[in-house]
């Protein structure tokens, strides 16, 4: 899912344009039904795990700006269901999941731990999303 569907035209014709993934696994992936490209929120429904993705550029002060993060995230909140995991996988600090994605998740209603599940991961190699 992405909110620019320049992009998710492109990889829904099976074509890539992240460097090192080729447009041949894009269309693999499409020819056995592994993979949908959005920009339609109201797919969150359909998935079981949802990764957080975005941006976090530095900002003046040296601090990720979190505005994709929090956008992105409010943007799930109406479409979310009980049973799924969502995970933070932008490069932040430490407490970004439970001080920032957490309360926001918080007001789908759904417990989280119980109905809502919550992760961070990491990145290495220095990859981020």
């Amino acid at each position: 899912m992405d909110i620019d569907q320049t992009k998710t035209s492109k990889l829904t014709r099976g074509e890539s344009y992240i460097g090192h993934i080729p447009a041949s696994v894009i269309q693999g992936m499409l020819d056995d039904d592994h993979f949908v490209a959005t920009s339609d929120f109201s797919r969150v429904t359909q998935a079981d795990t949802l990764s957080i993705c975005v941006p976090t550029p530095l900002d003046k002060a040296r601090q990720p700006d979190l505005a994709a993060v929090r956008n992105t995230t409010e943007s799930l909140v109406p479409h979310l269901r009980p049973g799924q995991l969502v995970i933070l996988e932008s490069t932040t600090y430490p407490g970004t999941t439970t001080e920032v994605v957490v309360p926001i998740l918080e007001k789908s209603g759904l417990k989280i731990g119980e109905e809502l599940f919550v992760g961070y991961s990491s990145h290495s190699k220095g990859r981020g999303c």
